[in-house]
């Protein structure tokens, strides 16, 4: 009887191993299923509506970590991503894309690592990073190749040339595209080999190997028209039809022009008619047609407002400019280019005020969205944690109302369900403790405000290049070096670990030789002295001392050495009982003495005085065998670094 018992015990426990384990089995093949499709359905529109791409993944990121599939967890960290990026978010865009980086890298996955690399490349490239953006893309492409997996290889080589094409590099530009179409062909991608026989019939353009263009531009559109891609076959023709003209050949230029402006118009290629309209009004001014090529020219700027195309506005109005210069008609051609001048003015304005707002975002910003961020994605990971034990919990009970004879089964199995929750409990415990450690926020914080004005300053630099009066040639290198004084102490702080502070003699060094450097100041000729006490500083009172160590350096190497005249410039810090003492004095030529010092109404000036305001300080200036600056402000710190 006891064996019967047994035998019977024994066969109920087997039927609710295979109860369960069928129910796992249906439950994990349905939610595989509606992985796929929130993944398929989140990438098919990713680019036409990022938000609602971004809802989808979020949802699929829950299913995913409630399954425990890591790859899938990954894959939906990329799209939201790659989301934010779409929505001009850059660091939460960064931030999901690392966490996706990091899976793929645990699981060994470099194909994917490299997809997500790439993805990162695009995100500094569409704001104009390009040494980053080239980074991260010769990184993607290096591990496709180590991978094995070269799918997508031939777009990451085609966004290098990209890179290299805009920093004007045509040979590096000429090769990434070449490696880029051969794969593409290995691939038989044929869309992609028509989008490189283009890219290439572009830089050839640029190169005015104008044969060339014309042999990649033809290949482009019969490959385009094979497709049936109109609004792409009229880029490509048009593209054509500019290189034709540059050889001379206004006839065929003409021809085709007018052939793919019915196509161009029919799907809104905007891009396609800004490229009709100027090579028409060129095709009417070389035939002295100035009517027609005005009635282009004005056309092309037409669109070029609607689309809000900057650099194709001051194109056509600087056509406009010299087409009424030629015809004498010196008013217009006057307005027209008083109108460029003013438009550039507005867009370096704009470009500048998007900086400065920048820079204010991020100190103010930067912190508490981050750490939104991670408090957001560790609670979705907590509350699927704690759907999943509810799951199982369920499927327990359900399963002990079908074998009431295994009580004691049932019982340890309880036993450890309440003990993995106790567990959970536990973890949720740790880890609101451990959110209260904000130094590794902190450090990202200063990591990230560093990269944004590197990225500002990087973009001021660019700006020089296309600066042609001294003055504001010079007033953007003096904001470039402001920016370079705040971005050193957030770089000093991410290197050296220590948040609470940085050594002043380093820093004051590092700024002084930035300024030697940006100023083309050889030691010969400048003799730079620093006696700078060991204090340690925070970052509160650091920024506008830096700030205003670099603008009376400036002042001192600008104005006080004239012709190349040799002199000595000395940088005094020092701690006098609970106040700080700052002195900078050359041996220059002095400041006039028609001139005063306070009724100074430069920029720097008022800078300087808003920080000496701020932190409560007194000023003093005066002129003996050069000029001395002092300052002297309150500093409770009095403790020196070990």
């Amino acid at each position: 009887m006891k064996q019967r018992y047994l035998l019977l015990y024994a066969l109920l426990f087997f039927l609710l191993l295979i109860n369960l384990s069928a129910s796992a089995f249906y439950i994990n093949s349905k939610d595989s299923l509606l992985l796929d499709k929130y993944k398929n359905d989140a990438k098919d529109i990713i680019f036409s509506n990022p938000d609602s791409a971004k809802s989808i993944a979020f949802k699929g990121l829950r299913l995913s970590v409630l399954n425990s599939n890591e790859i899938m967890q990954a894959f939906f960290l990329q799209l939201i991503g790659v989301s934010y990026d779409l929505e001009n978010n850059l660091d939460s865009a960064l931030f999901y894309l690392n966490e996706s980086l990091l899976i793929f890298e645990e699981n060994n996955q470099l194909s994917d690592k490299a997809n997500v690399l790439n993805d990162m490349g695009a995100a500094y490239h569409f704001r104009g990073n390009y040494s980053l953006a080239l980074r991260y893309y010769l990184k993607s492409a290096n591990l496709k190749r180590t991978s094995g997996n070269q799918k997508g290889l031939g777009s990451i080589l085609n966004n290098v040339g990209l890179i290299y094409r805009a920093q004007k590099n045509y040979e590096e530009a000429a090769t990434y595209y070449r490696q880029s179409l051969s794969i593409k062909k290995e691939e038989n991608d044929i869309p992609g080999i028509a989008a490189s026989y283009m890219n290439l019939a572009s830089l050839f353009y640029s190169l005015k190997e104008y044969d060339s263009s014309v042999y990649y531009s033809k290949l482009s559109s019969e490959l385009f028209y094979k497709l049936n891609n109109e609004a792409d076959k009229a880029g490509s023709d048009a593209n054509l039809a500019k290189a034709l003209l540059a050889k001379g050949d206004l006839i065929s230029s003409e021809k085709i022009l007018y052939e793919s402006m019915g196509p161009a118009l029919k799907t809104n290629c905007k891009t396609c008619l800004l490229t009709i309209y100027e090579t028409l009004g060129s095709v009417e001014l070389k035939k002295n047609n100035f009517f027609k090529a005005d009635a282009f020219f004005i056309k092309g700027l037409s669109i070029a407002e609607e689309s809000d195309h900057a650099e194709a506005r001051l194109g056509f109005l600087q056509k406009l400019a010299e087409t009424a210069a030629i015809q004498r008609n010196f008013k217009k051609a006057y307005n027209y280019a008083d109108s460029f001048n003013k438009f550039s003015m507005v867009i370096f304005n704009e470009e500048s005020q998007r900086q400065i707002n920048e820079m204010n975002a991020v100190y103010k910003n930067a912190e508490q969205k981050i750490q939104i961020d991670s408090l957001q994605l560790q609670k979705a990971k907590n509350e699927i944690s704690l759907q999943k034990s509810e799951k199982e919990r369920n499927l327990f009970f359900l399963s002990t109302l079908l074998l009431l004879l295994l009580g004691l089964t049932v019982y340890y199995a309880y036993f450890l369900n309440a003990k993995q929750n106790k567990l959970l409990k536990e973890k949720n415990k740790q880890i609101e403790i451990a959110l209260n450690d904000k130094e590794i926020l902190l450090k990202e914080i200063h990591h990230r405000v560093k990269n944004n004005l590197q990225v500002v300053s990087s973009l001021l630099h660019l700006q020089t290049a296309y600066i042609k009066d001294e003055t504001a040639l010079d007033a953007v290198k003096e904001s470039r070096n402001r920016v370079h004084a705040m971005s050193l102490i957030h770089r000093k702080l991410y290197q050296e670990g220590n948040l609470t502070g940085i050594k002043l003699p380093i820093y004051i060094k590092d700024l002084c030789q930035n300024l030697l450097e940006s100023y083309n100041l050889h030691p010969d000729q400048i003799i730079l002295n620093t006696d700078v006490d060991d204090l340690m500083i925070d970052v509160e009172k650091l920024i506008p001392i830096g700030l205003v160590i670099n603008e009376l350096l400036a002042n001192s190497m600008k104005y006080a050495f004239p012709s190349g005249r040799k002199g000595e410039i000395n940088v005094m810090v020092k701690q006098v009982e609970e106040d700080l003492m700052l002195r900078i004095q050359d041996n220059g030529v002095g400041i006039p003495g028609h001139l005063k010092y306070e009724n100074n109404d430069s920029f720097g000036y008022i800078m300087i005085s808003g920080f000496i305001k701020k932190m409560k300080g007194k000023l003093n200036v005066s002129a003996e065998n050069g000029t001395i600056v002092e300052l002297i402000f309150p500093f409770i710190k009095k403790n020196a670094y070990a």
